[in-house]
């Protein structure tokens, strides 16, 4: 089944490229990412090199260099390996292929790359290469690569760590220190040229081979590399296992004793023993995440493969890291966690895998201290967090992040200090995250802090009109970033809103569950209870912009309607260079009213219950049309609201648009001459939101569980597991049926409602509901 053009899949469990394309290797390495959290290695062949955009990223790597931007550093290659025969590479560039199959395995994260060769002797030359990356040990990566001659004849090996690494932004460390240790282990270790971060990488491999192998150490362009050469018999094959650690001082104050020692053990297992782990591992994740669909193969294989990319970029083992943009794939977005993180991933990981969110959340609680001092930098109060933030808390969000291709200049732009709805986005997902966990203890230790102060920031920004008595939001950037320097926002004012309402709420939460932290907070950052007061009276004040009572249209900011009314299509055509910039200060959408992405629409997503279903499809039939879809983010509002108004088809088009969009690549990986390429992982956790919350018709709140189906055409049913205050369920929906189970071992009930029945779902009961 080909799910888009050159991408295939044989049970929904797997996709495959099944012709070699060499103009695809920027594509391919993103498509094929293998990873586990810790590091994200690019779906490369095994001897390619940094020209090729190999890129091994790792976490928590946060380095600035020179005259560049913070980003991850990227480790050296520990898994290069060529294959040299009559003093040529093997490769699909210069031999010809008689097959050619690269797979990834997405039930256990498993890259296997198979070709058939025609040597120039009129021999036949296999080669089969398998990696991933181990989810039971976060810094191992592990490959085996098998060659197999069916004539025989003499063949050249080449493997060890290619430190020439393809970086984004510059050079990160001084000169890598390449060595050969006990046992056969190569290495590689470097420091930043101030010595704030240290790097080590190692390697080790065994070799099995039906003939004699001869070995010697070469070094060679930044290479170390071990060269075996053998002459294999008739039949002959050649295997070798290579195991690899990467560790950083992040990890460990001693990262090369770490990975050595990390390698030294691993070796001690067969590839297969640590396959089979791999397999275990992953086979336990999937329990918790898998959605099951029933008719349609193609939506299937992608709707998994946006799952299985939500689960490598999420940091499982710690709450010190954010789920990059572009998760691992690559250096773009800098690994930082933007607003995509809260709206689009993390309900995710509310319903699935709790820890993963409040691990996310517990990082944007140690993240707080930079959010206070970004407001106070800018002349507020509170906290104002990142527009896109790093391990510290600090602005990474470059003020210059695009070029103009006409003149060469760079372009202003406000991301970084107009764009202030991330703040109340996060006070939003603590908000859902509490309300589906019932987590008590984060709310009290983490999630109060952070509500107080956002709303602290949020009475600080605001600006009061004293003839109407009402709070406005004023130059500030939505969803929309092509608009910016705009007024009354309408997502940014409701979002205010929403942020101190639930402020004021949880402070007086606090005073009856949690006194003695509130004591505390009163007493290290003066909250007082009027303060508490002032934010739930504002809450009252802000200005919303309401529906029309004829159209039923929200304004999307103050003057939106004014705006030249014209359509995406007519307008690209005043582009004078193709890479152009479309958005604020002088581009060509910012006088007329097609947006970048869903603006207005994606309010309807954060509160189903704001306003009713002819207010969705009024501002849908309106927006629709005039939305660019410049961002991967565009196709989940569009996808959900159109699943509620009930025109699945659309819904389904702009889902299969969200779930194919790394898959046919055709999102432009530069723009405005930089190169944001890689994973869209907000794509990938909005894939989820729309299979579960529009075509399941699933909400989930403190009062349990709705459902409200509208399956497409294709689909029979679909099948997912779901988390709510610590119980686990297993959803069954048919066109014309939801069925719930409630797993055993759950400690209460679960309220469930399916239309307009409802049930107390007990632990072990199965309830089946016929609509």
């Amino acid at each position: 089944m080909e799910i888009c053009p050159g991408i295939y899949t044989r049970s929904g469990w797997e996709i495959e490229e099944r012709s070699f394309k060499a103009h695809r290797f920027a594509d391919q390495g993103t498509i094929f990412l293998v990873g586990n959290g810790h590091l994200g290695y690019r779906g490369t062949f095994s001897d390619w090199e940094a020209d090729r955009f190999v890129a091994l990223t790792v976490a928590g790597t946060y380095h600035t260099a020179r005259q560049g931007w913070p980003e991850l550093v990227t480790a050296p290659n520990p898994l290069f390996t060529r294959l040299l025969q009559n003093g040529g590479i093997v490769s699909p560039l210069n031999r010809p292929l008689q097959k050619y199959l690269y797979r990834l395995d997405l039930s256990c994260g498993l890259l296997v790359r198979s070709m058939i060769f025609r040597t120039e002797e009129g021999d036949v030359l296999e080669l089969e290469e398998e990696r991933f990356a181990s989810i039971h040990c976060l810094p191992l990566l592990h490959t085996r690569l098998k060659v197999r001659l069916k004539k025989g004849g003499p063949l050249t090996l080449d493997t060890g760590i290619d430190s020439v690494v393809w970086s984004l932004h510059g050079k990160h460390f001084t000169e890598w220190n390449l060595t050969e240790r006990d046992h056969g282990m190569l290495t590689a270790s470097a420091s930043t040229p101030e010595g704030k971060l240290s790097l080590s990488v190692a390697e080790g491999c065994n070799i099995v081979g039906t003939s004699p192998l001869q070995k010697r150490i070469i070094r060679e362009d930044g290479k170390l590399l071990r060269r075996f050469s053998c002459v294999l018999a008739p039949g002959g094959e050649i295997i070798i296992e290579k195991t690899a650690a990467v560790m950083s001082t992040f990890d460990s104050p001693h990262p090369y004793q770490e990975a050595c020692s990390l390698v030294h053990a691993a070796m001690q297992k067969s590839f297969e023993q640590s396959l089979e782990q791999q397999r275990s591992s992953w086979a336990e994740k999937w329990k918790r995440m898998d959605i099951a669909i029933e008719g349609d193969l193609r939506a299937q294989a992608a709707l998994r493969y946006c799952l299985y990319h939500n689960l490598i970029a999420a940091p499982f083992h710690t709450d010190r890291l954010p789920l990059g943009a572009r998760g691992l794939s690559c250096q773009a977005y800098q690994g930082a966690a933007f607003w995509d993180q809260e709206v689009f991933n993390l309900p995710v990981f509310c319903h699935t895998m709790p820890e993963v969110a409040r691990n996310l959340l517990v990082f944007r609680h140690r993240t707080l201290p930079g959010a206070r001092e970004k407001a106070k930098r800018l002349g507020y109060r509170g906290a104002f967090y990142p527009w896109m933030s790093g391990e510290s808390g600090e602005e990474l969000c470059p003020s210059y992040f695009f070029t103009d291709p006409l003149t060469g200049r760079s372009l202003r732009n406000h991301f970084n200090d107009w764009q202030i709805h991330i703040s109340p986005d996060i006070s939003w997902a603590i908000w859902k995250y509490w309300e589906t966990s019932g987590d008590n203890e984060y709310l009290s230790q983490h999630g109060a802090e952070i509500l107080f102060e956002v709303a602290r920031f949020l009475t600080s920004f605001l600006y009061l009109r004293t003839n109407t008595g009402t709070l406005h939001g004023v130059r500030v950037l939505g969803p929309d970033e092509w608009h910016e320097n705009v007024d009354d926002n309408a997502f940014t004012n409701y979002m205010v809103r929403f942020a101190l309402e639930k402020a004021a709420l949880i402070w007086k939460w606090m005073e009856v569950n949690a006194p003695r932290k509130l004591a505390d907070l009163m007493s290290s950052h003066n909250f007082t209870p009027d303060e508490a007061v002032q934010w739930k009276e504002d809450a009252a004040h802000v200005f919303l912009p309401t529906p029309h009572p004829a159209s039923g249209l929200i304004e999307q900011f103050r003057g939106y309607f004014d705006l030249e009314d014209i359509d995406p299509i007519n307008l690209s055509k005043r582009l004078l260079h193709p890479d152009e910039y479309w958005g604020w200060p002088a581009g060509i959408a910012v006088e007329t009213q097609v947006t970048k992405q869903a603006d207005v629409l994606q309010l309807f997503s954060m509160d189903k219950t704001l306003f009713d279903p002819y207010i969705w499809e009024s501002n849908y039939l309106y927006y629709e049309p005039r939305s660019s879809h410049h961002s991967s983010l565009s196709y989940f509002a569009h996808a959900l609201v159109a699943s509620w108004i009930g025109r699945t088809d659309e819904a389904y088009s702009y889902f299969t648009r969200c779930t194919t969009v790394d898959l046919c690549s055709s999102q432009n990986p530069v723009v405005g001459g930089t190169f944001i390429g890689g994973i869209h992982t907000a794509a990938c956790g909005a894939a989820w939101q729309i299979a579960v919350r529009g075509f399941a018709g699933c909400e989930i709140n403190r009062q349990g569980l709705a459902f409200s189906p509208s399956l497409p055409k294709r689909w029979t049913s679909i099948t997912f597991p779901l988390c709510w205050q610590g119980c686990h369920l297993l959803i069954h929906v048919e066109k014309s049926m939801v069925r719930a189970t409630s797993a055993p071992g759950n400690a209460q009930q679960v309220p469930l409602r399916v239309t307009n029945r409802e049930k107390m779902l007990h632990p072990g009961e199965t309830w089946e509901c016929r609509r």
